[in-house]
Parts: structure tokens; C-alpha cells; sequence
């Protein structure tokens, strides 16, 4: 199988169809683009969710990044996140020090968030090769906040919250920090490290939520091309969209460039989809609190996924292999 995520038909056949035990209080059920679990019991007013992500890198990397994506699954949803637990497998060459700077990281990020890091599991493996870090988060979701399918209609506006590929260049940056500041000028790069600051989509999810919405999906590691295409299996809809109202940072725009990544398919926590009636007025409210947005599509009743780019339209392709593993990184420096 390829490097990254998947492919649909992989996932439905070698997974989905083989997890037939089922549990009455589960009122999510494991498919393509479903993000979360939740869980109901009688009498109580809030399901307790969960979401998991896995990611490999560096200690900081990892530190500063893993904790947003596991919770970015339930605050997109409306959720308030509490606590995660955290594994981290690391290579046998790792010093305490490196974990120490895994710790700090990832607590500095669960501190800003009022997340408690709840426990976890800790070893060093000479089966991989980089810190490799699966964080499941915990929340509760109010019942009526709970949505399907269902929830988006044919004419909703795609809002986009954030600027895709965030994450990605952050990581780019951190990685070839030294080659990038030979080409470009040292404080239009400093701005890209600046990056791990901007990717927590807890604000955005709020006044989303806050707004009324028919769904929002956080976008990871297939970039907000990969977003829309898991939005559009789960929602079993199609949607138009207009590249060029993708927000992106000029700082992704060149540092793409430079390594020949595609930035909407590039890794990109911090942003959200988010499906809506009258989305121009949810843009001003994410505006207005210093949030970039944009309305970039909208939704169809058809199955065609259309990318529209000046007068050209084409069908967008499915998710390929994460655009961070094109890098060569034993030839950066």
C-alpha cells in the first residue's frame, strides 16, 4: 500500500466490513471521513467522545502539533475536551532530553487549552524510526449537538476557517530551516516557524458552533483537498469549489514552491470545513475575531467534485500519499 492515508476502497473492504460487533450505547459507527466516536446513556445530557490521531516527527514537532490534531476531531464536532492520553513510541537512539522536550511541548499545548494530559504509555522501539505519537482525546458533546449526514443540504456554502497548510509549512520550516533562510529572507521564514502557534481550531469551532452549522470536518494530513474529499464520502454529496479562495499564507505559497508540494494537499491542522447556510455571515464573525475565512464552494446534490480554477473546472482527484513524504529529508539540511 501507498504512504499515507489509505485509499477508500481499502478501508471499506480490508476494515469497515470486518467490525461487526456493535454496542447499543454507540451512536457513531466507523466510516470514511466520521472523525469521532460517541457514546449515549440513558438519562445523561452529554455523550462522551473520543478521537484519535497518530503522527511522526521530531520531538518538538510532535510535542507542538499532536495534541491539536487529536482534539481539532472534537472541537470541531462542539465538543469541550478534557483530557488525553498520549503513547509515544520513540527510536533507540532517543535521549531523555528529547522526551523532555516531547513533554514540554505537548504540555504547553494542553495548558493553553484547559486539556489535562490524563496518562499514557511511554517506550523506546527499535521498530521505528522517528517519535511516533498516538493521542486519543476526551470530551463531552451536548445530545442535540450531535449531527449526521443528515445536517448538510444541497446549497450550503463550504466555508473555509484558517489557511491551508499550516501545519505542513511549519514542519517544512522546522525540518529545513537553515537550507530555506540561503534562499529566502530570515524573517519572512521566521514567520513560517510561527506557524505551530495558529494550529488550534478551538476558537473557530466555538463561534461555528456558536453560529449554527450543518457540519464541519477538521482538516489534516491530506490537506483541505483530502478534507473535502472525506467530507463529500461521509455527507454523500458533491460540492464547486474556487481554488483561488483558499486561504493560504504567502510563506506556504514559496516554501511549496521551493520543495514542489502541492499546498492544498499539504498537511494542514489549524484550519477547519465547515458546511453552513449563509456562510458570507460566518466569515465576518471568524473575521471579526482575527480568524482568517472565506467562503471557497458550495454544496451539491450531485456526486461530482469540481474544482474550479479561472475558467477552468476539473474533477478533483482522491487523496494520495501525504505531500511531506515527496521530501528527500536525507538530502536537506
Amino acid at each position: 500500500m501507498k504512504q499515507g492515508k489509505i485509499q477508500e476502497s481499502i478501508l471499506d473492504r480490508a476494515v469497515l466490513r470486518r467490525i461487526n460487533c456493535r454496542r447499543p450505547e454507540i451512536v457513531t459507527k466507523p466510516a470514511a471521513g466520521m472523525d469521532f466516536a460517541a457514546a449515549e446513556f440513558l438519562g445523561a445530557q452529554n455523550c462522551p467522545v473520543s478521537h484519535m490521531n497518530t503522527m511522526c516527527g521530531s520531538a518538538e514537532e510532535c510535542g507542538r502539533l499532536a495534541v491539536f490534531k487529536a482534539a481539532a476531531g472534537l472541537w470541531a464536532q462542539g465538543a469541550n475536551v478534557y483530557g488525553v492520553h498520549i503513547s509515544v513510541l520513540m527510536p533507540d537512539r532517543t535521549d531523555e532530553q528529547e522526551l523532555r522536550t516531547f513533554v514540554d511541548a505537548a504540555e504547553a499545548v494542553c495548558a493553553g487549552a484547559g486539556i489535562e494530559i490524563m496518562g499514557g504509555h511511554t517506550q523506546v522501539s527499535p521498530s521505528v524510526a522517528a517519535f511516533t505519537v498516538t493521542v486519543c482525546a476526551h470530551g463531552f458533546l451536548e445530545k442535540d449537538k450531535l449531527r449526521d449526514r443528515r445536517s448538510v443540504h444541497d446549497g450550503d456554502d463550504l466555508v473555509m476557517a484558517g489557511c491551508a497548510g499550516l501545519s505542513g509549512t511549519a514542519v517544512l520550516d522546522n525540518r529545513a530551516h537553515g537550507l530555506l533562510t540561503e534562499k529566502y529572507n530570515p524573517d519572512f521564514i521566521e514567520g513560517a516557524a510561527e506557524f505551530f502557534e495558529l494550529c488550534s481550531v478551538k476558537e473557530a469551532a466555538q463561534i461555528a458552533s456558536d453560529f449554527g452549522v450543518s457540519a464541519v470536518h477538521d482538516v489534516s494530513s491530506t490537506g483541505i483537498f483530502g478534507a473535502l474529499w472525506e467530507f463529500a464520502s461521509w455527507s454523500q454529496k458533491g460540492f464547486v469549489i474556487d481554488l483561488k479562495k483558499i486561504p493560504l499564507r504567502q510563506e506556504t505559497v514559496e516554501i511549496c514552491n521551493y520543495f514542489d508540494l502541492n499546498p492544498y494537499r499539504l498537511e494542514s491542522a489549524g484550519a477547519l470545513l465547515i458546511a453552513a447556510p449563509h456562510g458570507e455571515q460566518l466569515v465576518h464573525l471568524l473575521k471579526k475575531e482575527g480568524i482568517a475565512a472565506a467562503v471557497i464552494g458550495e454544496v451539491t446534490g450531485s456526486n461530482d467534485k469540481l474544482i474550479v480554477n479561472d475558467d477552468e473546472k476539473g474533477c478533483m482527484e482522491p487523496p494520495r500519499c501525504s505531500e511531506m513524504s515527496k521530501v528527500e529529508w536525507r538530502n536537506v539540511r
